[in-house]
């Protein structure tokens, strides 16, 4: 039976792992195979095969002109393919079954400080999470395309939302709203940001609720973790 390596990004500097770090929150919610932890491997030379992606504590969401959320999706996440293209750059995929994205409720999300009434949900279906990292910079860019699905207990379900942005460690600007990533360390950690524009849905309640058309905006620390199968 094949041995699978560990490999945390090493940017800049190649670490010792002694044990899989991940956020102080938690474990992952997707496991990998187990296998034994080893030196970790510098990704400008290893061909890593998989990758898994842990969200961090202190996420924050934000729409329209209103204050941002505080929401707690650490510890969630999902495992996805990788691999290395000839210019270095490393593309991941991930697919959308596999992903966990807490819904946007009373028990992950404040507002002003307070718990997001419990009648107030937001369901967040992902549909599409894949695109580059860069080993030699530390830049990452997803595609990130998801359906949110809002309702207020059984009383009422809008038309579902299309939001889809890129994911960076970098910059990411709309009209309305931005967001300032951070590029990956050498233990895989970063911080993505990105700024969806959001069109009307037709829908008499959520359309004026949210004053669409508007900027949508995530920032979501994260690690990347990835394995090599020898």
């Amino acid at each position: 039976m094949s041995r699978r390596d560990l490999i945390l990004v090493g940017c800049t500097t190649p670490l010792i792992a002694s044990s899989l770090a991940l956020p102080r929150s938690g474990k992952a919610s997707t496991e990998l195979q187990s296998g034994s932890i080893t030196p970790s491997i510098d990704l400008r030379k290893a061909e890593p095969q998989q990758v898994q992606l842990v969200i961090s504590d202190g996420c924050g969401l934000g729409v329209s002109i209103y204050p941002d959320f505080e929401y707690n999706a650490g510890g969630k996440g999902g495992v996805g393919t990788a691999q290395k293209e000839s210019d270095g750059r490393i593309f991941v995929r991930f697919d959308p079954a596999t992903l966990q994205i807490p819904p946007v409720q009373f028990s992950t999300t404040k507002f002003l400080k307070l718990p997001l009434p419990p009648p107030l949900r937001i369901e967040i279906v992902s549909k599409k999470l894949e695109g580059y990292i860069e080993p030699e910079t530390g830049k990452v860019e997803l595609d990130f395309l998801a359906e949110f699905l809002f309702t207020i207990g059984p009383l009422y379900k809008a038309k579902p939302l299309i939001v889809g942005t890129t994911l960076t460690t970098e910059s990411s600007q709309g009209p309305l709203r931005s967001g300032q990533g951070q590029r990956l360390d050498s233990s895989g950690r970063c911080v993505l940001a990105g700024v969806a524009r959001v069109v009307p849905v037709d829908d008499p309640l959520l359309d004026p609720f949210l004053m669409l058309p508007t900027d949508c905006l995530a920032r979501l620390p994260a690690q990347f973790i990835f394995t090599n199968q020898a």
